[in-house]
């Protein structure tokens, strides 16, 4: 069958099929294991990292909590495992594209194709390969 030409546009063409979704995960300790196997969710226009993990976790009914708000958010704990609940060094970190922003997930935008993993780490993310300032 033959596609319909697109109207042309300055904007790049996405890829056939292409929505604007991100790759995200959630991987606990060793007891939790995967939390959320990496899987495409859609990401909405401005959506912060922290919005796009709550919006998932409540509608996958996996419990997650979080304090404060924008730059001065943070993940406290999701599926029951907080912070601290494996030594002080304990908590949740998060990564896009294999780097950890310097930013709080609260303040950082998404992009289309990002990929997003939610990680916890036992030694201030040096055992999930991020070194956290």
């Amino acid at each position: 069958a033959s596609q319909p030409a697109a109207a042309a546009s300055a904007a790049p063409a996405k890829p056939a099929g292409a929505v604007n979704t991100i790759t995200l995960s959630i991987v606990g300790d060793k007891e939790h294991g995967t939390i959320f196997a990496a899987a495409a969710v859609d990401v909405k226009d401005g959506e912060s990292a922290l919005e796009l993990l709550k919006r998932v976790t409540r509608s996958n009914k996996i419990q997650m909590e979080y304090q404060g708000a924008k730059s001065f958010a943070y993940v406290e704990g999701i599926d029951n495992l907080y912070e601290f609940d494996q030594g002080p060094e304990s908590g949740w970190i998060y990564k896009v594209n294999g780097e950890v922003p310097g930013k709080g997930a609260g303040s950082y935008t998404l992009q289309p194709g990002d990929t997003v993993e939610w990680l916890y780490t036992l030694d201030m993310g040096k055992d999930v390969g991020a070194e956290v300032q």
